[in-house]
């Protein structure tokens, strides 16, 4: 039989979160698949969000590689196929040796790139926008297609009580689409990816009974693809965990000043930061502030949207947030912000000169940072050098620390008096996933072991996958082929080896 691979790919999934409804029965398919799978924790990227995790996915590289590490929360809408045009996503590497795709639903693929193969472009999709799949007569077969665009910031002000069953509905016409084709055409890898399940954790997670509904549909859709018994391989991932909403608020900053490494600009602080402290009190102003600044910062992205000016605009955003409150010609280290929040933290080298000092300071940061406590809680885990958990360790704009903050806690970069208070929010989001770097693994087919296995991180899955297929490896991955799933060992073929392939990103 030909290898064909299902590809299902469940954003926010955790083992944590599915296993009591495994042994209760109530995922009977999940259940199954991964009886017969090599299985695992999988691990994220750092950041664990989305807009970082799943690009990192796609090409198998961190996010030193792809150099997306900088962008805001706002400025990561600008992710889509022309900035990662630099890097190509796996279905074009398969295409390029003989192997049809039909891929669904995955975020930052618009505007679609011509390969050999079936697309449902996903979330930055606009929503009115005709050319939402390819090739071109897709749109004309799905009409009612649900398009990945602007609708979620509206999402996330609507009604708790009807998230769930409107994206089942939307799943539903998603999956619908993605099931025709493949009973239509023949296809050797397919990815189904299910964004829905991010959303309704945010807002459901005080309700599992709620999430269990949609998981159950879930393990339905799975199970009519396993009953099609089209595919020899199936792949159960996801790009990050869930955790309960944070109760306090760590100012990072503020501990750095306490511990002297850090000094604050005097006078008044930045408007930015005014601002921001206006909003966070007055949602309805706030409602309107960021629904307007995206649908703005969107269509803008779609006249200037190339790697000039994303790199222009990480150094305005790095600007924005030190600008009228750190002192940096006093500071040794600081904060950076963007989309980590204010979890990483850069060293001054322009007052810590050599890479001696460097490392000197870093390790009394990570120890003091290991040993920071509020209520009896620790406040920080994964503390790392970032040059162990980078594969370009000289990146220049990469912060020289990076950690993960216990789930307890939500980090921020900006001015605070005090280190730790209760944390003041107005959001109706129950569940984060700033702190939740274990996803889900699961392989079953062909050659592989069954069975629990190490943990795996997600910047594996593709290389694994290029190399079951024979395709040779680029050689500017950051991730490795899992050798240990297979019951014999593959051979790894890398493309114009100029640079070392890493077997695994040491977390």
């Amino acid at each position: 039989m030909i290898d064909k691979t299902l590809i299902f790919f469940i954003d926010g999934a955790s083992w944590d979160l599915l296993e009591p409804w495994i042994s209760d029965g109530e995922l009977p398919v999940i259940k199954n698949i991964r009886e017969s799978s090599a299985w695992g924790n999988l691990k994220s990227v750092i950041p664990t969000t989305t807009n970082i995790a799943l690009p990192s996915f796609y090409f198998g590289k961190d996010p030193s590689r792809l150099q997306i590490f900088y962008l805001s929360d706002s400025d990561a809408f600008f992710i889509n196929s022309e900035t990662l045009g630099g890097h190509k996503y796996f279905w074009e590497i398969l295409s390029e040796h003989g192997y049809k795709s039909l891929i669904s639903d995955l975020p930052f693929t618009y505007p679609i790139r011509p390969f050999g193969g079936a697309l449902f472009s996903g979330f930055f999709t606009p929503s009115g926008c005709r050319d939402y799949g390819y090739p071109g007569d897709l749109p004309l077969k799905y009409p009612d297609y649900p398009r990945g665009g602007l609708e979620f910031v509206n999402q996330v002000y609507r009604d708790k009580n009807t998230i769930l069953e409107e994206e089942i509905l939307i799943t539903q016409k998603r999956f619908d689409a993605f099931f025709g084709e493949l009973k239509n055409k023949e296809f050797d890898v397919a990815c189904f990816y299910v964004g829905a399940t991010d959303l309704i954790s945010h807002f459901l997670w005080d309700k599992k009974s709620e999430l269990l509904k949609f998981y159950k549909f879930l393990d339905g859709l799975l199970g009519e693809l396993a009953d099609l018994q089209y595919f020899n391989n199936i792949i159960l991932a996801s790009d990050h965990g869930f955790s309960q909403s944070p109760s306090y608020e760590f100012y990072v900053n503020a501990w750095l000043e306490k511990e002297g490494f850090l000094a604050w600009k005097k006078g008044r602080l930045s408007l930015d930061f005014k601002i921001k402290e206006f909003l966070k009190n007055n949602r309805k102003l706030s409602k309107l502030f960021y629904q307007t600044k995206y649908w703005a910062l969107y269509l803008f992205s779609k006249r200037k949207n190339t790697a000039e000016t994303s790199l222009k605009k990480e150094e305005k955003t790095k600007k924005i947030n030190v600008a009228g409150t750190i002192d940096i010609a006093k500071s040794r280290a600081y904060a950076v912000g963007g989309i980590l929040r204010g979890r990483g933290i850069r060293i001054n080298k322009e007052l810590v000169k050599t890479e001696k000092e460097r490392d000197e300071l870093i390790s009394i940061l990570k120890n003091k940072l290991s040993e920071l406590r509020y209520n009896g809680l620790p406040a920080a885990q994964l503390i790392e050098d970032s040059r162990r958990v980078y594969s370009l360790r000289d990146a220049e704009n990469f912060p020289d620390i990076i950690f993960l903050s216990k789930e307890d806690f939500f980090v921020e970069d900006r001015f605070g008096k005090n280190i730790f208070c209760p944390r003041k929010t107005k959001s109706r989001a129950t569940g984060h996933h700033m702190s939740s770097i274990n996803g889900i693994f699961a392989w079953s087919g062909k050659n592989i072991k069954s069975g629990r296995c190490g943990d795996v991180s997600l910047l594996d899955i593709i290389p694994t996958l290029l190399n079951f297929y024979g395709c040779p490896l680029p050689s500017d991955l950051s991730g490795g082929v899992i050798k240990e799933i297979f019951t014999e060992i593959p051979e790894i073929k890398i493309e114009n080896k100029k640079e070392e392939l890493l077997d695994e990103i040491d977390f």
